[in-house]
């Protein structure tokens, strides 16, 4: 059976990205020729096996720091089960807890290897308490530094137009990061403590910025005003925003499962936030980890299948079982708190290879971070 090779579509190098050096040229194909080795090797157990397209989906969305990681992680998976449990590592421990909403805590495959255990005990040795809203504070500075206004369709919050032809509409502050990752209850913790592992594990980028002091979560470079009914289509990965050549300028990414009753309402091209000489914009490290994910989940499928299992839950968490027995109740319960459902572990290799290794510390690339540098074989 063929396999998808790692190439990307024409015109994935958008010409607003920034320049590729040759350091990043050379440690991307080194990453790139990795992944596709292991992987052509990889055996289907069936026609809807679509373990490799989804390991290709997700390098080709990661920042460089996280490719390296996932082509070492692929490399050291001996057999396909490996590749399969790595597969289930991501999807369960990154996608879902991500996009997950209304508190639900996804069931989480840990991983096994050494190394990754050290990691997690790291983030639990650091006794953080839980993120609280802290709501009002952080709503003021928010909507001081975004001029009463959506970073998106520039809406005012009412009565602080400027013009008489101002949009007006309520404005709520949104997390970049979701808010529900700052949540170390007890019986979760260690569960919060997989998740941040992984994120950090593909976006190392981010793990000095989180994890330092209490709530950090609610930084205000990871909050941003938006209109409500953007809210849930942000919160569900439904449209993203992407980095462009421009600084403090993105690009409005829409995706299918985006609801087209607000097309008319969206910028047709890139978006802004406000400057302000005393509060720090969004930062855009967060921005693009949730352009990253965005783009996975909806070129993978995998945001759909998500979402279904969301409403199969219902809003009372009632688990939408049907009486005809079709409920997939494994699917269900990956994005509760129900611990039924038992985990395999997968691979998170700690081992380092020569000659990618120093690349996997933390280090600003001048790539795009959600669209790597284009390359062929």
């Amino acid at each position: 059976m063929d396999h998808p090779s790692l190439q990307f579509e024409s015109g994935s190098l958008s010409p607003l990205s920034p320049a590729v050096s040759a350091t990043d040229f050379d440690v991307f194909a080194d990453a790139n020729d990795t992944l596709r080795s292991r992987l052509a090797e990889y055996e289907p157990t069936s026609d809807n096996d679509n373990v490799v397209q989804f390991l290709l989906t997700v390098f080709k969305f990661l920042p460089l720091q996280g490719q390296v990681n996932l082509a070492r992680d692929v490399a050291v998976c001996h057999d396909d089960d490996m590749l399969r449990q790595l597969d289930n590592y991501i999807d369960s421990s990154l996608l879902r807890p991500l996009l997950a909403q209304g508190g639900r805590t996804p069931a989480i495959t840990s991983s096994s290897l050494p190394g990754a255990e050290e990691s997690v005990e790291d983030l639990l040795s650091l006794d953080l308490e839980s993120a609280t809203r802290q709501q009002t504070v952080l709503r003021r500075k928010c909507l001081e530094r975004d001029e009463y206004r959506c970073v998106v369709t520039k809406a005012c919050l009412p009565g602080h137009g400027t013009s008489p032809s101002d949009r007006h509409a309520p404005l709520e502050a949104v997390h970049i990061i979701p808010f529900a990752l700052g949540s170390f209850p007890s019986d979760e913790r260690r569960a919060n403590a997989e998740v941040w592992s992984c994120i950090y594990r593909y976006f190392p980028n981010i793990q000095c910025l989180f994890h330092e002091n209490q709530g950090d979560i609610n930084r205000l470079d990871n909050v941003m005003m938006m209109v409500s009914f953007l809210h849930k289509e942000f919160g569900a990965f439904r449209f993203v925003l992407v980095e462009t050549e421009t600084p403090n300028r993105y690009r409005v990414k829409r995706f299918s499962r985006f609801s087209d009753f607000f097309d008319n309402l969206m910028p047709e091209y890139t978006v802004s936030p406000a400057n302000h000489p005393l509060h720090p914009p969004p930062k855009k490290q967060f921005l693009a980890v949730h352009a990253a994910v965005g783009n996975i989940l909806h070129t993978t499928g995998r945001g759909a299948q998500i979402e279904e299992i969301l409403d199969q839950l219902g809003d009372d968490d009632s688990y939408g079982l049907a009486t005809d027995g079709s409920t997939k109740i494994a699917d269900l319960l990956s994005v509760t708190s129900l611990s039924l459902l038992s985990a395999n572990p997968s691979p998170m290799s700690p081992s380092r290879s020569d000659k990618l290794s120093h690349y996997a510390t933390a280090k600003a690339y001048h790539v795009t971070e959600n669209e790597p540098p284009e390359y062929r074989c």
